[in-house]
């Protein structure tokens, strides 16, 4: 059911008036940033005025309609943004390996140079006191940022089991590292 120009405009102002705070309120649950919530939903009503759908304020379809339409861009926003640092953690962890011996092109202040293979070094010993299977789910969620269920997945293991070895690690990473934080 398509409107005339104004008729959309004067149904999506409404709309955007009535449940902005709703969808504000139901995309905190999902995105914890507020400034990203408040895009979303701006992206929404622009994609709804753009596809020309023709809302009706008062109906209660048009409420579930906007907020699964909301929910959609923030899985979708969510997604992008773990396969982007995914890419980045990939590429420091090509780029600057958990490696001492490498000697980096970039000029470095000793200090800083020591310190971080210091860290390097504990981060590298940490990890390397578990067995293979507990330092391949450490480095497939912290390094390559796949998420529990995918590891599990690919892993033939439970969810519980990986989310296990998994905080095994962090908790060994945090005790060996506390005297630097």
């Amino acid at each position: 059911m398509y409107a005339t120009q104004c008729e959309l405009v004067k149904r999506i102002s409404s709309c955007y008036a009535m449940y902005y705070n709703c969808m504000i309120n139901h995309l905190r649950r999902i995105i914890f940033d507020e400034e990203t919530c408040k895009e979303i939903v701006q992206e929404c009503f622009l994609r709804i005025f753009s596809k020309s759908i023709a809302l009706d304020p008062n109906s209660p379809k048009t409420k579930n309609f906007i907020l699964s339409v909301a929910k959609n861009l923030a899985v979708d926003y969510l997604r992008r943004n773990r396969m982007e640092n995914a890419r980045l953690k990939e590429k420091c962890y090509l780029e600057f390996p958990l490696n001492t011996n490498r000697i980096s092109n970039q000029p470095v202040e000793i200090e800083n140079k020591i310190f971080s293979a210091e860290i390097s070094g504990i981060i590298k010993n940490s990890v390397r006191q578990f067995n293979a299977l507990k330092q391949h789910v450490f480095k497939e969620v912290v390094i390559r940022g796949k998420g529990i269920a995918d590891v599990s997945h690919k892993s033939s293991m439970s969810r519980y089991q990986v989310k296990k070895y998994y905080d095994e690690v962090v908790d060994r990473l945090k005790e060996d590292l506390a005297e630097y934080h």
